[in-house]
């Protein structure tokens, strides 16, 4: 029956290319709609490394004056004033200063860094030894910053899961060192980083993007420290939206040279995930729209196909064929067809993985998509199938020959 099937397509290959064409660039959008969309999915529902409710983004932007740089003993004592400050509200559990990836912000701030000749690129974020607390995050070997590392030879850094991994597999990381590789491009004895923990994967842009690996550094906010972006506020539950305006007015009045911008980072979260279901949503309906209309093309093609084979069909009745067995030859055509397209995709969807357009070909995504995408070709030609050869099934050996 195969080889029959198989037989029929060759002998119309000039009448089938130009459909077999269509089916094989569906298949590639398909492809790439199932990648995103899995991808996507799985990503929401991962852990994000810290909790959002009940915390505030506390933005501190200088109305005057240049607002990166190092602190300066007057700053500095500026600004410890202003955690202090913070902290002093009863409605304030904790709370610690940020430089850098700030969580659900549009800024992202990395670096590159050397391990035993091997190049490491990450997210860099300067943090205090409150951050931690502050953000609820879960430790997962070794410990947070501390004072007991006032006196470290190498300065003390704290790096996430999915950094780990990248480094050291599932090999231990607490107490191996890391070189900045700037550094250690200029100077073989340059600046090294300790590793004293490692917590779970953190992804400061939110449930959308994929993780890509966090390290922290310490900072004590005193005259060697640089200039802080932000404060994430940690508050207890409940707390009425009226302290936001109480704790920005005590705020102003203690240092009015800087303009100071509070958000829930609760609220935060639902502006980035709407920006990136935009961006995402966007490049779908193209497709979907793409395929609804390559949907239309093939009903037409089925359809135009079974009329122009009405003699052979009723020649097929003459001879005794069974009228319900049809639709089935049809159907089983019209995959076989399919497959040999979904097959010459194959190696452009392999291609798509190793350019990096697509998840690697060892992740579960890679092989999800490939067979979602599949399956979602062959349900889209059983469905162009069915009406035109439920409608060969009905045509009469007499009348087709008759208009033959």
């Amino acid at each position: 029956m195969i080889r029959h099937i198989i037989k029929l397509i060759w002998n119309r290959k000039k009448s089938m290319s130009l459909l077999l064409i269509e089916i094989f660039l569906s298949f590639i959008v398909a492809f790439v709609v199932c990648d995103i969309l899995i991808s996507g999915m799985l990503n929401y529902f991962r852990p994000v490394g810290f909790d959002y409710k009940n915390l505030w983004d506390v933005r501190l932007e200088a109305t005057k004056g240049e607002s990166l740089g190092k602190m300066g003993a007057e700053d500095a004592a500026k600004y410890r004033l202003l955690i202090s400050e913070i902290k002093s509200f009863p409605e304030v559990k904790e709370a610690d200063f940020i430089i850098g990836n700030i969580p659900y912000g549009n800024m992202r701030f990395n670096n590159s860094f050397d391990y035993n000749g091997t190049s490491i690129y990450s997210g860099v974020s300067y943090v205090g030894d409150d951050y931690f607390k502050t953000m609820q995050m879960t430790l997962v070997e070794g410990r947070w910053f501390g004072p007991e590392d006032n006196a470290a030879v190498n300065e003390p850094i704290v790096i996430d899961e999915t950094l780990k991994k990248r480094i050291f597999g599932d090999n231990r990381a607490i107490g191996e060192d890391i070189q900045d590789l700037t550094d250690s491009e200029q100077n073989q004895n340059g600046k090294k980083y300790n590793i004293i923990g490692v917590i779970s994967t953190f992804r400061p842009r939110g449930e959308l993007n994929e993780p890509e690996g966090e390290l922290f550094m310490r900072q004590l906010w005193d005259d060697s420290s640089s200039i802080p972006y932000a404060a994430m506020v940690r508050v207890n539950e409940g707390t009425s939206v009226s302290f936001e305006l109480q704790l920005q007015r005590r705020l102003s009045s203690l240092a009015p040279d800087i303009n100071f911008r509070i958000t829930p980072l609760s609220e935060a979260r639902d502006f980035r995930l709407r920006d990136m279901a935009i961006a995402i949503l966007t490049p779908m309906i193209i497709a979907v729209f793409l395929l609804f209309n390559v949907v239309l093309g093939l009903f037409g093609i089925f359809w135009q196909s079974i009329s122009r084979r009405r003699g052979e069909i009723g020649l097929r009745r003459a001879m005794g064929a069974d009228s319900r067995l049809i639709p089935f030859q049809i159907w089983g055509e019209t995959i076989a067809l399919g497959t040999l397209a979904i097959l010459a995709g194959i190696p452009i969807v392999v291609n798509l993985a190793v350019l990096g357009v697509s998840k690697p070909i060892g992740s579960g995504i890679f092989f999800l998509s490939l067979v979602s995408a599949g399956g979602l070709i062959y349900l889209i030609l059983t469905v162009c199938a069915i009406y035109p050869s439920l409608l060969a099934a009905r045509i009469q050996p007499a009348e087709a020959l008759h208009n033959e």
